[in-house]
C-alpha cells in the first residue's frame, strides 16, 4: 500500500486524506466548502478526539462564527463519502 507523506498530501491537495490528517489543520476545525445549488456553501470539520465511528460537519458554519455549535450536524461515514458529497478543504 502507498502511503503519501504530509508534504504530499498538502502539495496535492488530498482532500480525503487531509480530513483524516487533524494534525496538519490550520484549526482545531477544518473548514470545508461546496458549490450548492445556491452557490458556495460551507462548513466545518471538528477535529474528533479520539476518532468518532461517524464524521461530523457543522453544514453552514465557517471558522469565524463565535458559537462552536454554529451550523447543522449532518453525518457521514468516512472522509471519503464527505468528498463524494461535493466538500473540498478550503
Amino acid at each position: 500500500m502507498d502511503t503519501k507523506t504530509d508534504a504530499q498530501v498538502v502539495r496535492e491537495r488530498d482532500d480525503a486524506e487531509m480530513l483524516k490528517r487533524s494534525h496538519l489543520w490550520p484549526q482545531l476545525r477544518l473548514p470545508l466548502t461546496r458549490n450548492g445549488d445556491a452557490g458556495k456553501e460551507t462548513a466545518v470539520l471538528d477535529d474528533p478526539c479520539p476518532p468518532a465511528e461517524r464524521w461530523m460537519l457543522r453544514e453552514g458554519a465557517n471558522l469565524w462564527d463565535r458559537n462552536p455549535l454554529a451550523g447543522r450536524p449532518v453525518f457521514y461515514d468516512s472522509a471519503e463519502a464527505i468528498i463524494e458529497a461535493g466538500w473540498r478543504v478550503d
